[in-house]
């Protein structure tokens, strides 16, 4: 087997690589997804016309990398793993830190992350929220002391990405075929805890569901106690929890 490490994933190997996540998931009952096309760069083996072992790793910011692999469950326990995070860190900046998330579901996964290191570092809710299920015209915001009282849609058609913005605050909406994913949103320091959030949230589910009501889905710690009341306080509800498992590789491990 060949290991290649490339920058983006031409169509064809984009089909071998859903071919390998569908495998797995449906061996393991794993719902844990693949950055296709927004990580920044991809190490996989190619294997006579498939693609047996894959990871991308995404740049995080701060010197952190999320990696998310697969590898098919006949073909663990031969080093494919360890030789893709060979070739990832290689190409990271010193001192760089890994994120990886699992859900649980996957055995092979917990006992690698801790052979290698990896400390359990927070739980991630994934949240989603049906649109078709809200009722038309309830949008609302509070009066804004900077003088607006509707935010603005920017929508940019080469990223697929709404961007909604009031004076108290903003937020974006990553369109993609069939569903919603809602990220970035932040609300002026000084007028939190006084609706704001709410309203805005209220304001963009009212015109998503309006354009399509498609699902929305958002992703928030578990820690972030506030977020996670704004979200269900708007209609989300938690739809898987995922681990965050954090590997530092300049820090040896301890026997």
């Amino acid at each position: 087997m060949r290991l290649t490490v490339v920058s983006f994933l031409y169509p064809s190997r984009k089909k071998k690589i859903e071919s390998l996540v569908r495998l797995c998931r449906k061996a393991e009952g794993i719902r844990l997804s693949f950055p296709y096309s927004d990580a920044s760069f991809y190490a996989f083996f190619k294997e006579n016309a498939g693609i047996p072992a894959a990871a991308a790793f995404t740049d995080l910011g701060e010197q952190t990398f999320e990696c998310c692999a697969f590898v098919r469950p006949d073909l663990r326990g031969r080093g494919l793993f360890s030789r893709l995070l060979s070739a990832g860190l290689s190409k990271l900046p010193p001192d760089s830190s890994l994120l990886f998330f699992t859900d649980g579901r996957c055995k092979d996964a917990s006992s690698v992350l801790s052979a290698l290191g990896a400390k359990w570092d927070s739980d991630e809710h994934m949240m989603e929220c049906s649109l078709r299920d809200l009722l038309p015209g309830t949008a609302f915001l509070p009066a804004d002391p900077a003088g607006s009282s509707e935010p603005s849609r920017g929508f940019c058609e080469e990223t697929g990405v709404l961007t909604y913005t009031s004076k108290a605050g903003s937020v974006r909406i990553a369109v993609y075929p069939g569903w919603y994913y809602l990220y970035d949103l932040e609300i002026r320091k000084e007028l939190r805890g006084k609706g704001y959030g709410s309203a805005l949230l209220s304001f963009v589910l009212d015109d998503l569901a309006k354009r399509e009501p498609l699902p929305i889905r958002l992703q928030v710690s578990s820690g972030n106690t506030a977020a996670l009341r704004l979200y269900e306080k708007t209609g989300f509800r938690i739809t898987e929890t995922l681990s965050a498992w954090l590997y530092r590789p300049s820090v040896p491990v301890k026997p």
